[in-house]
Order: C-alpha cells, then sequence, then structure tokens
C-alpha cells in the first residue's frame, strides 16, 4: 500500500475536534449528503401485525424423547418467522407469551396433543386463539 494516501480529515494522528469543514469532507469521502435529511417518527400504537404473535406448532414426533412443542414468533416485519423457543406444557407457552407481551395462538393439533399429554386443560383460556 505504498505510494497510498489518506485524505488529512481523515487521518487519525491528527486529533482534535472535527470543523464544520472537516464533516463536510468526511461526508463527501462517504457519500453522505447532510443537506435534505428527513426522519419520520411512528407515533402509531403496536399491533398484532407489527409485534406479531406467538404460535405453538403440533408435534411430529413420537416417544418419550419428544415432549416439547415448538413456538414460533410469526410478523409482518422481517424476519417474518422466527423460534421463539420450546415449551413443555400450555402453561409455559401463556408465560412465555405475557412475558413478552404477545398474543398467543396454537395450532389445534398442538393443544389436542398437549390436552392428550396431560399438559393442557380442557377448556381453552379467553387469552389463547386456537387455529
Amino acid at each position: 500500500m505504498s505510494g497510498c494516501t489518506r485524505p488529512h480529515a481523515l487521518d487519525r494522528r491528527r486529533a482534535g475536534p472535527l470543523t464544520s469543514g472537516a464533516h463536510w469532507l468526511v461526508q463527501s469521502a462517504l457519500g453522505i449528503s447532510a443537506l435534505g435529511i428527513d426522519a419520520a417518527v411512528n407515533t402509531e400504537q403496536p399491533t398484532e401485525q407489527t409485534i406479531g404473535y406467538l404460535y405453538v406448532m403440533p408435534r411430529y414426533e413420537s416417544g418419550p424423547e419428544s415432549r416439547r412443542w415448538n413456538v414460533f414468533l410469526l410478523r409482518d416485519e422481517s424476519p417474518r418467522i422466527s423460534l421463539a423457543g420450546s415449551v413443555a406444557s400450555a402453561t409455559e407457552a401463556r408465560q412465555l407469551a405475557s412475558k413478552d407481551k404477545r398474543p398467543l395462538h396454537f395450532a389445534a393439533q398442538a393443544w389436542q396433543q398437549m390436552m392428550a399429554a396431560g399438559v393442557a386443560p380442557s377448556e381453552v383460556p379467553k387469552d389463547v386463539t386456537l387455529t
């Protein structure tokens, strides 16, 4: 890299505060324009679509080692689907949802599996949606 030179405003050996001229040089070097910068602030309350909801999937394995259900976070924004964790009961799923302050949805098959395993009540709580 011999023969390469760096602009003096970006040279770290020159200590001291940047002047407005140096700010302009740095912005120009980085391709940033300081003029016409607009900012938008979202003042709307978050909705179920923006914060997402937790969705408990059914198990597709059988056997004593498969005693957990995967919980996914589903939302409109990227990443649309992400693993939120796994739970061993409906109570654990409700605790996870209340901790994250997110609505809780269960696949109907997952709820039936939990009821059959004895880890979910026979009546669906009001804060749970079956799909």
